[in-house]
Parts: C-alpha cells; structure tokens; sequence
C-alpha cells in the first residue's frame, strides 16, 4: 500500500509529539543525575516518578484523537486512520520510554551531571515571577479571565465559519454542455476554442497539460455516471503543484468564470475544483420533490432568484435535455365515433415502431425470426407518425391523424428520484469572500415563503441538501465527539490524582489555550473549517500533557512533605508551589518547543503543504504555544486557589 500525501503530512506532524513521553521520562532521569545519585539509581527512580503522568498523557492524547473513529458522513470515512495513526505510534514511543530510554541513559557516564548555567538564570527568573503571580493569584486569574473574555469576543466579530474553505488547488474541471442535436465533430470544434482560452488564461509555465474527454463530463468520482452525449465534453486542467508556481487556481478559476459569462452557443459551462476533500456537496443544492411537471417551473423562479443575487458565480439544475418526445393528444370523442379505443392506437403505435415477430424458422443451429416494422430511415419521422393508419374492429384503416394531434417537445436525459418521487435540484456555487453558505440558504428559503411559493406549487416539497446538510450533520458529530472526548480525559485523570478537584483545574487550561486559535486564526485571515474543528480536538490531549506533568510534579512536592498531627497532607506555601512550577519549566518547554516544531513546517507549507490537512496543524500550532503559557503562568495559581479552598472546607467541616 503506497503513502498518500495526507498521511506522509501527519507522519510529519507526530514527530513532534513523539518524542514528548521521551522528553519526560529523559529530563526527570537527569534531574536524579544532578542530584548526584548513579546513573542507573536515577534511571530506575527517574522513570518511576513521572510514570504515571507520561503513561496518562499518551492516553488522553490517543483518547482526543479517538472520538474521531466515531465521526459519522464523510469525515468520518475520510479520517478515521488518523486516530488510529496516533495511538499505534504513541503506543511504541510510550513502549520506548518506560523500557529502552532508561537503559540507555543508565549507561550515560558515571560522572554527575550539573545543571547548565544559563537556563539555571532562565529558573530563576521563572521562580521569582511566577511567586508574584501565585501571591497575586486572584489578580492573575481574573486578568486571564477578561483576557479570554476579550479573545472570545475578537473572534466572535472577525473569525468566520466554513466547513470546506477555498483552497489553493493543483487540477480543476471545465463542464461542457451544448444544445441538443450538437454532433461529435462540432462538440470537438468548440471544445478546442475553450481550449485555446484557458491556456491564454493560465501562464505557459504555470501549466502541466490539459485533457480533453467528448462524449461525458463525469467528475464526481465517488458518484454514479451523468450518462453520455455527444454534445457534452470535460476539459482537466493540471497545473504545477503547489509551491512551485506564483498564480493562484481559485483566481484563474474565477477569471475564466467571468470570461464563459459571455459566450453564445453553449447549454452550459461550469468550472469545478478538483479537490482531495471529502465531497461536500454543493453550497446550495435544493431538491423540488414531486411528480408534478410544476416543479420546473418552481426551479426556474428560484435560478432567477439566485442569478440576481449578489456573490453567486454559477447556477445550474439537474435537468438535463434528452431527445425529443412525442406526444399524441387523442380525441376521445372522435376516437369512439371510429370504433377505436386508447388500446389500439397504443398498440398500433408500438407495433408500427417497435415491430412484431410475424413468423420464425427453425434452423440446425438457430431460430430466425421475422420482424414487421418500418424501415430505419423512416422511424425517426415525425411525418411517419402522422401519416400512420389504425384498423378498427371493422377492418377499416383510419388515419391516426383523424382522431389525434401530435407534439414534439425536449425530453429529459435522464430522471432523478427522491424518496420514490420525481424531482429536480437546484445547485450555484458561490464566492465564499462575499457570502456564506448558511446565510446564502436561508435567503432562499426566506425567498421561498414570502413569495408563497409552495402555495403556489402543492405538490412540491423543497429539501435543502448538499454543503448546508452536511455542515449540519458534521457540527453535531463533532460536538458529541468532543463531549466523548473531555469525559473519557477527565475519568482518567481522576482515576491518576485521586481528586474531583484536581482534574478541573487542568480542564481549565484547555479553553485558555484555545484562546490562541482564535488569535492565529483571525489574525491570519483563516477560516475556521471542520478539519480545524477536528485539530482541536487533537489540541484537547496535547494541552493535558503539559498541564498534567506540573500538577503531578506539585503532588510529589505535597507528599513529600509528610502530614500533619490530624494525619491530612500539609499544603504547600506559595513559596514552593512557586519552586515546584520553576523544576518543570525544563520538561514543558522543551516538549512544547519540539512539538512546534513538527507542527510549523506543516502549518506555513514549508517544504510543501497539504491544504486539507494545515487547518487542523495550524489550530493545534497556535493553541500549543498559548497553551505552554497557560501551563506555566495560569496552572501554578489556580493549583493554590484550590489549596485555599480545601483550607475553607476543612475550616468549615471543623466548625459543624
């Protein structure tokens, strides 16, 4: 099975993290190092005593992660091997880490190791800061709580909702359709002038080559055939990867939009993005659902609508012009008066067409039979029908022409079936800078009621599909799988710290990180898409990690320290909480640095991009940076706020 690009990008993406639960388990070694202890007695002891906060943080990272096997409609089938991706390596790190790393390092040297002196200067400086804040904690959280306030509202105003944002890509399609009754060789003679616009349209050196199919324009290729025509034609355009050219597609994209607009000849002429995305549908598709034939009429007002309306680039219906049908409008009255009924001028209509086996002839090898009907060139006649004679039951011949009336009209190419009805459906595609799908939708249906519209046509129901539904249908699985994902974390580390209280306080950090989502994101011009919502949940098990090892390490500290006469363990002073934070300064900072940085090339397209996949790398980059500076500055504080508030309680239980 080869590597596609997506999966090569999270392999990328993971060696940051990788390398985390080694970080750990490698910086607590050497801190026992520093101490003067040998080297395979800090070996045994240094991975004892962060065991436990490395072996839950690979499990809360696997378990944000997880609820994505769970994601329902396209996603779901699309990203499923990512959260399996995750726990496989995570799994072999955590193997690594507890089992091989401290074997290594016991074999490091028998001399001790001292503290480097410079990032000794860097400790102490975090010491004598972060004690002022754990004095002032109160100020502290409630500045980063109006500082949060104030972000929320920031990205409120600025940042913008798009479940599959324009991006960047490398192929697109132009949808050639031409009035019925267009040969093969004209659709060829037109198609090679659209050609010759696009190469005009797109730089000599920006173009890979152009493909040409007449006959079909299919390019949905995770649906079924449109049928075939010689009238339709589909020309691919593929244009040098990413990185490599200085144009941008969704501009050429547009232009050559603005440039079909004028051109006479043509049924229709759509071009389409060829994305590596899950199939999102299209920002409006409606389905008119009826058998009624006033349902094209109902799609015609609505393209009306929507041609008028502003940041709308294309409009189109499934409705599709097929050979022609003639229609025979009887008589009834002078069709009785004939001695004929509806039954014999429809059997004679199909015999005279389709024929009737009037005799056959048994041979050694086969049967021969022989078919009445009229000749090839005659059958597709329209004169042919009208001169056509029915028998009566008197053996008389009357001319059909007598008792009926004959109509030609266009057929459809094909028939769309909703739910067993008959139905049309209504697509555009729009300029995403100026509108947005939800708001696009619900002008429609406001279009819809307040010109009365389904009085108008009863038998029509309207369902709106495509991008919006499944906008609708992804939101609601990603909340229920970040709902998954938050109590599955906070189970386990309630199970870790044997504490309700304890588990929150990291939980707290999780929205503040966020803060740097909405930061990067609105500053940047970035919109939030479903893969960004999908990073965050990434970020959830990431922002635990860091959050996790500071607690744990202040735990070690309250132990340590013995208990009381009443037998309870003694509270740390803000002092050592402050002492505490400042020996895990080394460990959270040089995860968070190394997890960056396999996240920025990724993130900023350096050495290449995959545009579906940098949402969710630049979420998890930006929630990661302010997420180190909850941990650091944020966590001490809110770890002696709930000292004071286990003080009050323990007063309280006294008093009653």
């Amino acid at each position: 099975m080869g590597i596609n690009t997506l999966t090569l990008t999270m392999l990328i993406l993971m060696i940051g993290m990788l390398v985390d639960d080694a970080i750990v388990t490698s910086e607590s070694i050497y801190a026992f190092r520093e101490k003067g202890i040998d080297p395979q007695e800090a070996s045994v002891e240094g991975r004892a005593a962060v065991a436990g906060p490395v072996i839950v943080s690979s499990l809360t990272t696997i378990l944000a992660f997880a609820p994505m096997i769970f994601l329902g409609g396209l996603e779901g089938k699309f990203l499923w091997y990512i959260p399996a991706m995750v726990a496989l390596l995570l799994s072999a790190s955590l193997f690594e880490c507890q089992f091989m790393l401290p074997s290594h390092l016991a074999h490091g040297g028998k001399k001790p190791l001292r503290p480097k002196q410079w990032f000794s200067r860097v400790q102490r400086l975090y010491d004598r800061y972060i004690l002022k804040m754990v004095r002032w904690r109160y100020v502290t959280i409630m500045t980063f709580a109006l500082g949060f306030l104030g972000i929320v509202v920031f990205g409120v105003l600025t940042l913008k909702f798009n479940l599959y944002p324009e991006t960047d890509i490398d192929t697109f399609n132009v949808k050639v359709e031409l009035p019925e009754g267009a040969s093969f060789e004209y659709t060829a003679e037109k198609v090679t002038a659209l050609e010759k616009m696009v190469r005009d349209a797109v730089p000599e050196e920006e173009l890979l080559n152009i493909a040409t199919k007449i006959g079909q324009h299919n390019t949905d290729i995770y649906g079924a055939a449109e049928g075939r025509n010689p009238g339709w034609a589909l020309l691919t355009v593929y244009m040098l990867p990413q990185g490599q050219r200085k144009v941008n597609s969704n501009d050429i994209i547009a232009k050559l939009r603005r440039q079909f607009k004028s051109l006479k000849g043509f049924q229709s002429l759509q071009v389409e993005p060829l994305k590596d995305t899950p199939v999102a549908g299209k920002p409006v598709e409606l389905e008119l659902i009826g058998s009624d034939s006033g349902r094209f009429d109902l799609a015609d007002l609505i393209i009306d609508y929507l041609k008028e309306y502003p940041g709308v680039t294309e409009v189109w219906t499934s409705y599709k012009t097929g050979k022609d049908i003639v229609e025979l409008r009887l008589d009834h009255t002078a069709l009785s008066s004939r001695g004929l009924t509806t039954a014999d001028v429809t059997r004679g209509v199909r015999v005279a067409f389709d024929g009737i086996i009037v005799d056959e002839h048994q041979t050694v090898e086969e049967v021969i039979r022989y078919r009445m009907q009229f000749r090839p060139q005659e059958k597709g006649k329209l004169e042919t029908l009208k001169n056509l004679v029915i028998v009566n039951d008197k053996g008389q011949a009357i001319p059909i022409r007598g008792f009926a009336e004959t109509e030609a009209r266009p057929g459809q190419a094909n028939i769309k079936h909703y739910l067993g009805q008959r139905s049309v459906t209504v697509y555009a595609d729009i300029n995403r800078k100026m509108v947005d799908v939800t708001k696009i939708n619900a002008d429609v249906a406001n279009f819809i009621e307040e010109e009365n519209l389904l009085h108008r046509f009863p038998g029509i129901r309207v369902w709106f599909g495509g991008e919006l539904e499944q906008q609708k249908a992804a939101l609601g699985n990603v909340q229920f799988a970040l709902l998954i994902c938050v109590i599955t974390i906070l189970f386990v580390l309630v199970i870790l710290f044997n504490s309700l209280t304890q588990p929150f306080l990291i939980m707290i950090v999780i929205p503040f990180g966020m803060s740097g989502i909405i930061i990067g994101f609105s500053l940047q011009g970035i919109e939030m898409s479903m893969l960004a919502l999908i990073g965050v949940l990434g970020l959830i098990g990431v922002l635990v990690n860091d959050s996790l090892v500071m607690v744990a390490s202040l735990n070690r500290l309250k132990l340590a320290k013995g208990t009381d006469p009443n037998k309870r363990v003694r509270f740390l002073s803000e002092q050592e909480i402050s002492d505490g934070a400042s020996q895990r300064l080394r460990p959270i900072v040089i995860t968070s640095l190394t997890t960056c940085a396999g996240l920025f090339p990724t993130a900023y397209g350096i050495a290449g991009s995959n545009p579906f996949i940098t949402p969710m790398v630049m979420a998890m980059f930006w929630g990661i940076l302010f997420g180190t500076l909850m941990s650091l500055i944020l966590l001490p504080c809110l770890y002696a706020s709930e000292q004071d508030m286990r003080k009050v309680f323990r007063k309280v239980f006294r008093l009653k």
